[in-house]
């Protein structure tokens, strides 16, 4: 049931939901008071939780059948904006340019071409997307899509936006450029984000704990200048953990690379060792994911040379690795790499299992676990195939604190059994983190 009323504010009389099959209680709001122009950091550390709660006041419950909703909320909204928990599904196809794209949800509103122009224009330099203008959107690196998308949306004037990980992916330059539009865009509306560290954003004015069930006032400045001490406007490679005793796993020496007459890669060197760690940082579009695709073997350079060891086997591990599995159902994808190493008796699977939180999913197809959960299969993969040097990129982006807090312990512990790791990263809080 969902019922609304009058009111610029939000107030949410009751927001109740529970699974059907467990029983287990989901949310509980009761008599939550948002004013308008506001913005509000939404904690929880379940992923499915803050998705049926976003879908409460969507009014998108109907998707939702193994849920009970109780949802009163007395407010006034017209347009709601829900951004997706990963970019590139959300590319319409429909279009092969930037400004198609941002085009798209105006032309469906039927609006005047010549308006449109003016106001798609205004958009692309809003979001600093101009030189983007006729690039194909599936170009695009993460951040630049996630610009994209946002300008999209943001174009048709919505007054409730729910936004999951909308900072995810971006570099200091962009999340400093988003926050801000956050900021001039909240008058007369309200602004629900769900994104790593989001309690510790100065741009958030409350926090909604779905777990305590309770809203909090925010004014505390929690980030220090050093954090951004770690993160650089250029290409970055730093050892974060060496071994200079042990065996080389790859080398690559002046590695040059370039898309048309672009230069992409202009004389990078990299040393990889066995039980080492290496961050690669730098703004988005400076060439982070081709040079990880090159040390994986799925790009050549054009000029530069590359040294690897017989013993090294290398796995690249993208923001989103659904195209990394073969079978379509969880049990069947673990069942055809165990087959396939004939590994079956070298690992206690329930273990394992319940340390990458699949047990309870081994029956779903794997189109329907969320990208964190396609995170953790990756990198469960990456283990049974013994995988010695571990590329990720941004794994941290689009996932929750608990899976920040195994993939930390996950690393250190596969670094002390000799494995290496590559990792790229805007994740400033990672860095640290690593960094320690």
């Amino acid at each position: 049931m969902c019922t609304l009323s009058q009111g610029r504010d939000m107030n949410i009389d009751r927001i109740y939901i529970e699974n059907k099959i467990t029983g287990r209680k989901v949310v509980e709001l009761n008599n939550i008071f948002i004013p308008e122009s506001s913005i509000v950091g939404v904690k929880s550390d379940s992923f499915e939780d803050i998705v049926l709660f976003f879908s409460s006041i969507a009014k998108m419950t109907d998707l939702y059948p193994d849920f009970n909703f109780d949802v009163k909320i007395k407010s006034i909204y017209n347009e709601i904006l829900y951004f997706p928990e990963y970019p590139y599904t959300q590319i319409s196809g429909l279009t092969s340019t930037v400004y198609g794209e941002i085009a798209l949800p105006l032309i469906e509103r039927c609006i005047n071409e010549t308006n449109i122009g003016k106001k798609v224009n205004q958009f692309l330099s809003l979001y600093e997307l101009e030189d983007f203008k006729y690039r194909n959107p599936y170009s695009l690196s993460t951040g630049e899509l996630q610009k994209l998308l946002l300008c999209s949306q943001d174009i048709c004037e919505p007054e409730i936006w729910l936004l999951l990980y909308p900072l995810s992916g971006l570099d200091r330059k962009n999340k400093a450029k988003i926050e801000q539009i956050f900021q001039n865009r909240k008058e007369n509306k309200i602004i629900f984000i769900f994104d790593q560290n989001i309690e510790k954003e100065e741009f958030i004015d409350f926090i909604l704990d779905l777990k305590k069930g309770t809203l909090s006032n925010i004014n505390l400045h929690h980030r220090n200048k050093k954090d951004f001490e770690l993160l650089t406007d250029y290409l970055n490679i730093k050892k974060i953990k060496e071994n200079k005793d042990s065996e080389l796993l790859i080398e690559l020496q002046n590695i040059n690379f370039s898309y048309s007459e672009k230069s992409l890669l202009k004389n990078v060197s990299l040393v990889t060792k066995e039980a080492e760690l290496i961050l690669i940082t730098g703004p988005n579009g400076c060439g982070k994911t081709t040079l990880a695709k090159i040390i994986a073997g799925m790009l050549n350079p054009k000029r530069g040379k590359i040294y690897k060891n017989k013993k090294t086997d290398i796995i690249y591990i993208p923001p989103d690795p659904t195209n990394l599995f073969l079978k379509t159902k969880v049990k069947d994808e673990i069942e055809f790499i165990l087959d396939w190493r004939k590994r079956k008796d070298k690992y206690n699977l329930n273990e394992l299992l319940n340390i990458f939180n699949l047990k309870e999913d081994l029956d779903k197809h794997i189109y329907e676990l969320s990208l964190e959960k396609r995170k953790y299969l990756s990198i469960f993969e990456a283990v049974l195939l013994d995988k010695n040097l571990i590329i990720l990129d941004e794994p941290t982006s689009f996932v929750t604190e608990n899976f920040r807090k195994f993939l930390l312990l996950h690393m250190r512990n596969s670094l002390q059994l000799g494995k290496s790791f590559i990792i790229i990263t805007h994740d400033f809080y990672l860095i640290r983190e690593l960094s320690l």
